[in-house]
């Protein structure tokens, strides 16, 4: 059951809705809902939606690569990425020339670069180019959600 959410579920969709690059961080205590109410969220909507878990960097880069295979349609077969910027670096480049929206939902953010910090680095440097690109170009169709509890907590 999902209950009392409305006015987050009306703010994610105002931001998905818009033409204009989009990136929402997500922060709040363990249990509170986060997962929920990005799942009810992307439930209707075509995402690339990855939940990190609490394992070794390198496993979590396996994970994300497969759902990134899947999403765009390619072999399980494909390699996995071998780093976080070549992994962003291939989905900014998929969806340059994209006519539609491309949300991209990262759940449990903090669990892929547990043992890594340059994942933090890279997502923020390639969401940095990607908004830049934005406003050159007015619309980049790029909608981030990044959930993260871990920060509050430690």
């Amino acid at each position: 059951m999902f209950i009392g959410r409305t006015r987050q579920l009306q703010a994610l969709n105002r931001m998905r809705d818009t033409d204009s690059f989009q990136m929402m961080v997500m922060l709040g205590w363990r249990g509170v809902g986060k997962t929920a109410l990005l799942d009810k969220f992307s439930h209707d909507k075509h995402a690339l939606y990855f939940t990190a878990r609490q394992q070794a960097t390198a496993n979590n880069l396996r994970d994300f690569s497969a759902a990134v295979f899947a999403f765009f349609n390619l072999p399980n077969s494909t390699p996995s990425f071998a780093s976080w910027q070549n992994a962003l670096s291939f989905i900014a480049q998929r969806i340059s020339n994209r006519d539609e929206r491309f949300l991209l939902i990262f759940d449990e953010f903090p669990y892929a670069a547990m043992a890594d910090t340059s994942h933090y680095y890279a997502l923020f440097v390639k969401t940095d180019e990607l908004a830049q690109q934005a406003r050159e170009m007015k619309d980049s169709g790029l909608f981030t959600v990044v959930s993260a509890r871990d920060m509050l907590e430690r």
